[in-house]
């Protein structure tokens, strides 16, 4: 009972209302996430409240307890980056996620954001499964520590640096990661039970570059499952074409069991993942 013990229980929603109406005409949100967390057997849907403007959301971050900030880009009344700072500065902690429109914006808001402001950046495809990704990935993040102390849950590092893709990638494996758990239960298993092999579902570590990877797998690679790799992020500052490959040979020169498999839109990266151990899959 003492697994997952963050949350997100309320969701606050920053989006102007043209992105308000853009979000319920692709699907109402706050049901459908209802639904998803139906389906996927999952307890308590987050309760969704809308803002239209950064005042309206720090006004509302006053009022009540909010466990989760989500904002689109556009505020009208300020800058998305002074929002989350102003966030950060008042409720230190506070975990704020943008929901960009596209690759090039993400891209820019990533470059610009040096001081930390905004915790991670999402693209919104046109899937409210997004939201669960969000959701599940920020409850991941803080409850990690805790759950491998007390059950030694285990973790999936997933190394990726294009925003468009780990948005595609989390919606995609957390639904997996719920149906996986699901299966493995015993029809006899009770109500309870279900619960508590739910809260110890594997986690998803996401890094951006070669140096996050590495520390996230030195910290926790007693609890690691498998490790999923792009071929291509930034090292040592730099884009490195064959970073995930690199990181991969020096994984498996630590634990040549590690299941590891390399993602990328060059075939050429096959044969050579392939000769370090590691599985390939076309982006493509």
């Amino acid at each position: 009972r003492d697994l997952m013990p963050f949350r997100v229980r309320e969701l606050l929603l920053v989006s102007s209302p043209y992105d308000s109406y853009t979000l319920e005409e692709e699907g109402a949100l706050a049901e459908t996430l209802d639904v998803e967390y139906f389906q996927l057997k999952l307890s308590g849907a987050p309760h969704v409240t809308r803002v239209s403007t950064g005042e309206e959301a720090l006004a509302a971050l006053k009022a009540r307890r909010f466990d989760l900030v989500v904002t689109m880009t556009r505020l009208g009344d300020m800058d998305v980056r002074d929002f989350g700072r102003a966030v950060k500065k008042k409720y230190p902690g506070k975990p704020v996620v943008l929901l960009a429109w596209s690759s090039a914006r993400a891209a820019r808001l990533k470059e610009t954001d040096t001081l930390g402001a905004i915790d991670q950046i999402f693209i919104w495809r046109g899937y409210i499964r997004i939201f669960l990704a969000i959701i599940k990935y920020i409850e991941d993040r803080r409850n990690l520590d805790r759950d491998i102390q007390l059950a030694d849950v285990r973790a999936i590092l997933l190394v990726e640096n294009s925003v468009r893709f780990y948005s595609s990638y989390l919606p995609m494996l957390y639904t997996e990661l719920m149906h996986q758990n699901q299966r493995v239960m015993a029809d006899g298993v009770n109500a309870m039970q279900r619960l508590r092999r739910a809260r110890a579902r594997p986690k998803i570590l996401l890094a951006e570059t070669f140096e996050e990877g590495w520390k996230l797998f030195e910290g926790y690679r007693a609890n690691l499952l498998g490790i999923i790799s792009d071929a291509r992020f930034p090292r040592g500052g730099r884009i490195d074409t064959e970073a995930g490959l690199e990181f991969v040979r020096r994984v498996k020169s630590v634990d040549s069991d590690m299941p590891a498999l390399i993602q990328s839109t060059d075939e050429a990266h096959a044969p050579k993942a392939r000769e370090i151990g590691a599985a390939f899959l076309n982006k493509r």
